[in-house]
């Protein structure tokens, strides 16, 4: 194997830090513990070299364990795991679970303070079976290093060149940035670095050419997973599938862009705002099944069918503009919502909007309305915009008590500032003249 090959051919020793390779009954024994199949590639390592003979560090400074002592490791964390604080947390969001030791996660070097580099099967939601990360008795950060054995080895060795090998008394050792800790190393490494060790292979995408461009000008030598929100506006991406490498990223912003691969938005699945207005979206199949999801925003695009809407049960935001949309009953599931925008010829299901209990602000825009009887019965409404001039009956309005902005024609205006005993709030749509501004104003100032 590479690694050893390296690291015999630095040593001006003959004899080699490492153990003879693991016997298969070894390694049926650790699995049996485990209860576990192995990876293939840290099954091969182990075949090769079965640990280390004293503390060389081959693991940048943490010693290789062999079988019998991860065996032994694997006991005392079933213990441990029992009695667990949770006083860990995970750097990224739910990649690996905040446990204090966990019997899955199998140990495969220390640095003999306590501290562990694992491989962990039974990750995070956000995380990978089979990823590599480091956990210790006094640390209370998890970080994931890589996503599999293999990366890591491939880390290790593309590290080796920034390694001393240091002869002391008969005894060798592996050092590593001058002696640093990995533990203490990483969140230097992880704050000014975008290539993180934790990149999956599917992070190795080739990115166009205007990611790139937006990745340096908006992000720079930021860490990627302390990105909050993406505003991808006027950059000219056509491929959505990088933002699954934004971990912490909770907003979406990709309006106005023409994208060639909505469904691989499906990857980033705990995007909690996302508008996709003026684009060439013609399905929210990509957007099925988001459990976190608040705000949605379609309007404008080429979507004719809100079925999926049902399967997005923490929407309390959305806008449906100008779409031409057959069926609209599945809006009427999304109990939650707060805030709807809606326009275009085919609504005219008013009076079902009753059923939506918790709308705060409600904006219908370019739509005839037959009675506003149906604002009447919204009695959260805090915020309402309408459109129609030709509405007569506004008196319906009189018993919303938390209403306090109104965005409309000077028309409705004219026809509804004298009916509430509160205060509210104009913003007039449309021009006005001279004296209707003057009105207006004056109506603004008291």
């Amino acid at each position: 194997m590479k690694i050893f090959e390296i690291i015999q051919s630095k040593i001006n020793q003959t004899k080699s830090p490492f153990n003879n390779g693991a016997t298969d009954t070894q390694i049926d024994d650790l699995e049996v513990c485990l209860g576990k199949s192995l990876p293939s590639s840290y099954k091969e390592f182990i075949l090769e070299k079965n640990g280390e003979v004293g503390g060389f560090g081959l693991f940048l400074g943490f010693r290789v364990l062999d079988t019998e002592e991860i065996i032994s490791e694997l006991s005392l964390s079933k213990s441990v795991y029992i009695e667990s604080d949770n006083t860990k947390s995970s750097y990224v969001k739910d990649q690996i679970k905040e446990d204090y030791f966990n019997p899955l996660w199998l140990p495969i070097a220390t640095d003999d303070g306590g501290n562990y580099i694992s491989i962990d099967f039974d990750p995070g939601s956000a995380g990978t079976i089979g990823q590599i990360i480091c956990h210790g008795r006094d640390e209370p950060i998890l970080y994931v290093l890589a996503d599999s054995f293999t990366i890591w080895l491939n880390f290790v060795v593309s590290e080796i060149n920034n390694c001393q090998i240091i002869e002391t008394n008969g005894s060798i050792h592996l050092s590593w940035k001058d002696e640093c800790h990995l533990f203490d190393c990483l969140p230097d490494m992880l704050e000014n670095s975008n290539t993180l060790l934790s990149r999956d292979p599917k992070d190795e995408m080739t990115l166009e050419k205007p990611w790139l461009d937006f990745i340096e000008k908006n992000i720079g030598q930021q860490n990627i997973h302390k990105v909050k929100e993406l505003v991808l506006l006027r950059t000219g991406i056509s491929s959505l599938q990088p933002v699954s490498l934004f971990k912490n990223c909770t907003k979406l912003v990709a309006s106005g862009l023409t994208i060639a691969d909505f469904p691989s938005l499906l990857a980033a699945d705990w995007l909690k705002v996302i508008y996709l207005a003026k684009t060439n979206l013609e399905s929210l199949s990509c957007v099925e099944g988001f459990k976190q999801l608040k705000v949605l925003s379609i309007g404008n695009t080429n979507v004719t069918n809100i079925s999926e809407l049902q399967s997005i049960p923490t929407l309390t935001d959305l806008s449906l503009e100008n779409l031409c949309i057959s069926d609209y009953s599945p809006l009427f599931t999304c109990k939650k919502l707060q805030c709807l925008t809606i326009s275009g010829s085919n609504f005219f299901e008013f009076d079902r909007l009753v059923e939506l209990k918790h709308l705060k602000e409600l904006k219908v825009r370019d739509l005839k309305i037959p009675n506003i009887l149906f604002v009447a019965k919204l009695k959260k409404l805090e915020s309402l915009e309408i459109t129609d001039k030709d509405i007569i009956d506004f008196e319906s309005l009189i018993g919303l008590e938390k209403l306090r902005y109104i965005c409309c024609p000077y028309a409705i205006f004219e026809k509804t500032n004298k009916l509430f005993s509160q205060k509210i709030h104009y913003a007039i749509i449309g021009e006005m003249t001279a004296d209707e501004e003057r009105l207006w104003h004056e109506y603004s100032m008291r």
